[in-house]
């Protein structure tokens, strides 16, 4: 507890300069102790969840599943299409230590440094088969503002730790999800998630989501190699890029290529049942959940005092150096600049017609509208038009509507103080002709 004490102190004081910077209300950053716990039910075990309960009721085998008392769980009701469980939080001077907070190999929280229902989550039977997602309510809100149909096509542009794409992949169960991630580490810990869960229409890249311009499976041949490494391409062997040449490797990162790292995919994917092969080649469908400072999420920041065995490392170098990588304003600048590259290239990727969603979990003006504004303005001389549209899904939800420059439909703002949640932003832009006008999404 003195621990702790020390953790909020030192995280206090960061989010607070921060928050002044930004012109945010410091009292929209929320303990994420506070906050309920919140779970996705996996759609490929419906049936070996509701065996957690003699009569097949959903909260009774969430309850089961989990360890917790049922008076503790809840489905979430204003979600629609897929199942989410939320776990009341409870205060208790019985908390589980700050050193359990870490990542498991999936991607999934394992544990809590707060008093979420007393529940370590890689310890439950539902974390153990699968059954559920540890998946916070508000990031399903960007993939449901996709509003994606069962046979679209959908690029994730940034799709580490995965639970997002998972969740796409199971909208578009006759089409297919595209992940494209630069780190390796993460990018592994998403195919580790995606086996674990039984996703197999997905494909997943080693790349810089700033230049991915791969087509849709099944538009191309699928025969042809999406890059040689050493004379070997690397779509014949999952191998390939580990036999390869760090130097080589880092070479083709940097020259914009990409490495296809996995795919649950037939190689040849018109000969899969399962598919209908892409019509052309741009995506239905675009995720641009951007990096950001995850200044809305306290559970990302908690995770800046914790070594990488997740031991607490709380010093004053230790809050002065998180700054200056993260909240400082130099950070701000360049990582503002990444998503003006991102939101560019994921409007490229989706076809006329087709939706791009953008996102990210800060409560900033600089990294959410702000950004928006300046890719429609650069956007204006351009025979594409790009539109921002009204989610009617979204409006139903307790979030906030933020008004984008210029545009009459809002985009939406989850807040803790305001949603229960962790913190995001969602704008839905269409991708249109220029004598094509919409603002809600049919």
């Amino acid at each position: 507890r003195r621990v702790h004490g020390r953790l909020a102190s030192s995280r206090t004081r960061m989010t607070e300069q921060f928050a002044l910077s930004h012109e945010i209300d410091a009292s929209r950053f929320v303990d994420h102790r506070l906050l309920p716990r919140y779970f996705r039910l996996n759609p490929h075990k419906e049936t070996e969840f509701l065996g957690f309960s003699p009569n097949s009721q959903v909260l009774e085998a969430a309850s089961n599943s989990l360890g917790v008392p049922l008076a503790a769980v809840k489905v979430v009701e204003w979600v629609s299409g897929t199942t989410f469980f939320a776990v009341a939080a409870e205060k208790s001077t019985n908390v589980l230590n700050v050193s359990d907070v870490k990542e498991s190999d999936d991607g999934t929280e394992c544990g809590d440094d707060g008093c979420t229902a007393m529940l370590a989550f890689s310890r439950s039977a539902a974390f153990q088969k699968g059954l559920l997602y540890g998946m916070d309510v508000a990031s399903a809100a960007a993939v449901i503002a996709l509003d994606i149909k069962p046979t679209d096509h959908v690029l994730d542009l940034c799709c580490a730790p995965g639970a997002k794409l998972a969740m796409i992949c199971d909208f578009a169960s006759g089409g297919s999800g595209t992940g494209v991630d630069i780190s390796e580490k993460r990018i592994n810990t998403c195919r580790n998630m995606l086996r674990k869960y039984g996703v197999s229409n997905v494909r997943l890249f080693l790349g810089d989501g700033t230049t991915f311009a791969d087509a849709p499976p099944g538009y191309c041949d699928p025969q042809r190699p999406t890059v040689e490494l050493d004379g070997v391409p690397v779509k014949l062997s999952k191998y390939a890029r580990k036999r390869a040449k760090k130097k080589e490797f880092q070479q083709k990162l940097a020259s914009g290529s990409h490495v296809l790292c996995w795919s649950g995919l037939s190689q040849n994917i018109r000969n899969d049942a399962r598919i209908a092969p892409a019509t052309c080649e741009s995506y239905d469908r675009v995720l641009v959940d951007a990096e950001c400072t995850h200044d809305g999420s306290a559970k990302h920041l908690q995770r800046i005092f914790t070594d990488p065995n997740g031991n607490s490392t709380v010093t004053d170098w230790k809050a002065a150096a998180a700054e200056k990588n993260l909240l400082s304003d130099e950070a701000v600048a360049k990582i503002v600049q990444l998503q003006k590259r991102l939101i560019r290239n994921g409007f490229e990727r989706v076809r006329e017609g087709g939706v791009m969603v953008y996102s990210t979990c800060s409560l900033t003006r600089a990294q959410n509208e702000e950004v928006v504004e300046a890719f429609l303005a650069q956007q204006q001389n351009e025979q594409s038009v790009a539109e921002v549209c009204a989610s009617p899904a979204l409006a139903a939800m307790p979030c906030l509507q933020t008004q984008i420059k210029n545009c009459s439909a809002p985009a939406y703002r989850f807040e803790p103080t305001v949603s229960n949640t962790g913190g995001l932003f969602v704008c839905v832009i269409r991708k249109s002709l220029r004598t094509q006008t919409t603002e809600v999404i049919k």
